[in-house]
């Protein structure tokens, strides 16, 4: 998704128009223990998995800024370390904005910093006991800046890998449950930058 400067191998300019597909997996787990004398109690976490898979294009207005749309579908399993608590299936569909500046560190090596602004809505199912019923439906909206790393293996395509969020975020909740209706909602200022936030793209360069 790079526009390269002087580049040897590309021959991409102003205007320049590319599709991209992206994807993000994670999880996580574990346990932690308390130690007191010869006991030691060991308690173990819950288990996440989640991953995401989306699609997108977009163009370059100038040789150094790119601005574009995309689509993203995700999905996560919560599965709780106990049986008081029930598996969480969330799946959700976002859709985003955003606008790219690269900076050139080698022939084909850029760093970008990505602002964007992305809205979604999904929904939830919960088990416990080996019954399903329908969870919470979600909503969200998000703008920030995301920081990242583009490399051209060749003159068409472009590898990218993004890592970290900071920017502001709202979240809603709703759960109905017979005749209430439970809303939460939050908002605020995030600087998030663990494993979680790492997602790869593949850029296509259509001329």
């Amino acid at each position: 998704m790079v526009l390269m400067t002087g580049l040897a191998i590309g021959q991409i300019n102003s205007g320049s128009v590319f599709l991209t597909g992206m994807g993000s997996i994670s999880t996580s787990g574990g346990e932690s223990s308390i130690t007191g004398g010869p006991t030691t109690i060991t308690t173990e976490a819950d288990k996440k998995f989640s991953g995401g898979l989306g699609f997108g294009g977009g163009f370059f207005i100038n040789q150094n800024i790119a601005i574009g749309a995309n689509i993203m579908f995700t999905g996560s399993k919560t599965t709780p370390a106990d049986t008081v608590n029930p598996e969480v299936k969330e799946n959700s569909m976002n859709f985003g904005v955003f606008a790219r500046y690269y900076v050139p560190m080698g022939d084909r090596f850029y760093f970008h910093g990505n602002l964007g602004f992305n809205a979604g809505s999904g929904s939830s199912k919960l088990t416990q006991g080996g019954v399903e019923v329908e969870g919470p439906k979600l909503n969200s909206t998000s703008i920030g800046i995301s920081p990242g790393f583009t490399f051209f293996p060749s003159e068409k395509i472009a590898m990218d890998m993004n890592w970290g969020f900071l920017g502001y975020s709202t979240n809603k909740s709703e759960f109905t449950t017979g005749p209430l209706t439970t809303t939460t909602k939050t908002n605020g200022f995030d600087a998030n930058f663990n494993l979680s936030t790492v997602s790869f793209g593949i850029h296509y360069f259509l001329r």
